[in-house]
């Protein structure tokens, strides 16, 4: 879709690349300054509208199962509405104006006060698009707490179903922050948690992502993914760390492992 105005053009302007310059003149004349404008635009916009749409349908699909991909998939949502918000508006001014010129010739963007709005607009929505933008980097302001005050009681069996059924270690940007907001608990409490069970957060989870590698290496995954491809989809992301944590857990790396197995 991208591809479709430039490519209109690449063959209009190779069609008469060859031929006489009078013929080039009447062209510019007749053709180019007073429609080429309004059609490359309405191609432009129709175009424009086509693509979001198709987003915002693609986006607004059912949630995947995984919980860290929500937020992504919101954001995402977001952005489509806004874009699409933005380009009905501009739109509008662009269409005004082209019936203007036609019946008046009256240049809309030339009156300032009416030029004004479409500007506040543009800001509004451009700091709207940065303030969601900003907010969904930072995985633990979205991220919703899915239990009220944790004890000590309930704290294992919450920390149990986040990692057993929920597998949220499978999300690559995990962090205290994030897995302590969903058990309702300070990180503080969290890290003295794992230093209690004579281990750590980090370890716990990496300990879980290699044990889902290896489920998938016996599900017989590695016919179909690279050994990069299943430790990205164990939550790991980086080949360096990877081979690291493997190796310290499995006393031997990833490849000699797969060839063993």
């Amino acid at each position: 879709m991208h591809l479709i105005l430039p490519v209109l053009q690449f063959i209009f302007y190779l069609s008469i690349g060859f031929r006489s310059a009078e013929f080039k003149g009447w062209i510019w004349r007749n053709v180019l300054a007073p429609y080429g404008q309004f059609i490359e635009e309405s191609i432009t916009i129709i175009l424009s509208i086509g693509y979001i749409v198709v987003a915002i349908k693609l986006v607004s699909k059912e949630l995947p199962t995984a919980l860290w991909k929500h937020p992504v998939c919101e954001w995402l949502k977001k952005f489509s509405v806004s874009l699409l918000t933005l380009l009905a508006i501009s739109s509008l001014y662009e269409i005004t104006d082209w019936i203007l010129w036609g019946f008046f010739e009256y240049n809309l963007f030339n009156t300032p006060w009416v030029d004004f709005p479409l500007k506040i607009t543009y800001g509004i929505i451009s700091l709207l698009i940065g303030y969601n933008a900003f907010i969904f980097q930072h995985q633990s302001l979205v991220t919703p707490a899915f239990y009220g005050k944790a004890n000590g009681n309930n704290l294992k069996e919450r920390i149990q179903e986040l990692l057993e059924q929920k597998q949220v270690y499978l999300d690559p940007e995990l962090k205290t922050e994030t897995f302590a907001k969903m058990l309702g608990i300070h990180r503080n409490q969290l890290s003295k948690y794992f230093t209690s069970q004579g281990s750590s957060f980090r370890a716990t989870i990496n300990e879980y992502r290699v044990r889902h590698f290896l489920e998938l290496i016996k599900a017989g995954k590695s016919k179909h993914l690279t050994i990069l491809g299943l430790a990205f989809e164990s939550g790991f992301n980086s080949k360096a760390s990877f081979n690291r944590i493997f190796k310290a857990s499995q006393g031997q790396t990833p490849n000699d492992y797969l060839k063993a197995n």
